[in-house]
C-alpha cells in the first residue's frame, strides 16, 4: 500500500504508515515540527491540561482520517519509506545524534528542501 503510494505520488521524498498499537488505537508517529510554540505550551503543561485537544498537542495522527494520505512535518523513525533520489539529495541520518532525534532532523532537512 505504501509502495503504491509513493509510485503514484513521485514528488514524495518520504513516506510512513500510521501506525497501529495491539488494541487498534494509533501510535503518535506524526508530529508538527519543533518551535517555540510549542515548547510554551509544554512549559505551562497546556497539552496535559486539554489531552484532547488539537490545539495543544504535537501529535497529530490522532486527528488524521485513517483512510486520507496527509503530509506532515515528522514521522516517526520506526517506519520511513524514503525515495533514493530524496535521500540522496538530502543526505543519511547524521551519526552525531546518539539517540533520539535523527529521525526529526532528517524530517526537517526533507522539508527544508521541499
Amino acid at each position: 500500500m505504501l509502495l503504491k503510494f509513493m509510485e503514484e505520488n513521485p514528488k514524495a521524498g518520504m513516506a510512513s504508515p500510521m501506525l497501529i498499537r495491539p488494541d487498534l488505537s494509533l501510535d503518535p508517529c506524526c508530529k508538527r515540527a519543533p518551535s517555540i510554540r510549542w515548547e510554551l505550551i509544554k512549559a505551562i503543561m497546556l497539552d496535559l491540561l486539554f489531552p484532547k485537544s488539537h490545539l495543544f498537542r504535537r501529535e497529530i495522527d490522532h486527528y488524521l482520517s485513517r483512510s486520507v494520505p496527509a503530509t506532515v512535518d515528522e514521522v516517526a523513525g520506526t517506519y520511513m519509506l524514503i525515495r533514493r533520489a530524496a535521500l540522496d539529495q538530502v543526505g543519511l541520518m547524521d551519526e552525531d545524534f546518539f539517540l533520539y532525534f535523527e529521525d526529526q532532523d532528517l524530517c526537517k532537512r526533507f522539508r527544508d528542501q521541499g
